[in-house]
């Protein structure tokens, strides 16, 4: 994915890993201007996950305030589902 063009692209990720000591599985959820290098960042500072969901846009018209509106619905309906734990 990172050598493709949509990971210059706005987007939102979801990083999932392994199970955390409460025994539910791991998940992060962000959102990038360029979510390829903000992927990269990640596989240098956070290793729990070992698998990454990307959702972009294919004509590219997903804007910051998009991914951002998406990163918040998204975070809010992981918590309120309660299956997941946060790193």
């Amino acid at each position: 994915f990172l050598k493709m063009p949509e990971a210059q692209q706005v987007g939102v990720y979801f990083l999932m890993g392994d199970l955390s000591e409460s025994g539910l599985p791991r998940s992060y959820i962000g959102q990038s201007g360029s979510v390829g290098k903000r992927l990269e960042q990640h596989h240098q500072t956070k290793d729990f996950w070992n698998r990454a969901f990307v959702v972009i846009s294919l004509i590219n018209s997903m804007t910051q305030t998009h991914a951002q509106f998406l990163e918040w619905l998204a975070i809010g309906e992981a918590t309120k589902a309660g299956r997941f734990d946060s790193p």
